[in-house]
């Protein structure tokens, strides 16, 4: 198993993302710089080029990237949300600056920030 570039920090905050023709809407359970898992109802295709918006106190992050990994629920009755995996290809410096800000304040996992 590779090692991660950048080190993810478990984060809760609300993100859409574009599944074909539609918005998605799914909770981030980790982000870095250079990626972001995201649980989610639905689950893109596999390569598919996907925008994501997602939403921080007081801001929201527009970025591009590429869906690396799905994970589907295994669960029957579906309480268990799909994960998705998503390599960043653009993110605004904003982005950047805000994810090294969580890092260095070494945030721990909580609730949605809603």
């Amino acid at each position: 198993m590779t090692e991660r570039k950048d080190k993810r920090i478990e984060k809760k905050f609300i993100v859409s993302f574009n599944k074909e023709e539609s918005d998605e809407l799914g909770v981030t359970r980790n982000l870095s710089r250079s990626g972001v898992c995201i649980d989610s109802e639905t689950t893109p295709t596999m390569r598919q080029e996907v925008a994501l918006a997602i939403a921080v106190p007081g801001e929201i992050f527009h970025l591009k990237g590429e869906v690396i990994w799905c994970k589907q629920a295994e669960d029957e009755k579906d309480t268990i949300p799909d994960s998705i995996g998503i390599k960043i290809t653009e993110a605004p410096v904003e982005y950047l600056n805000f994810v090294e800000y969580l890092r260095h304040q070494g945030i721990e996992p909580g609730k949605p920030e809603f």
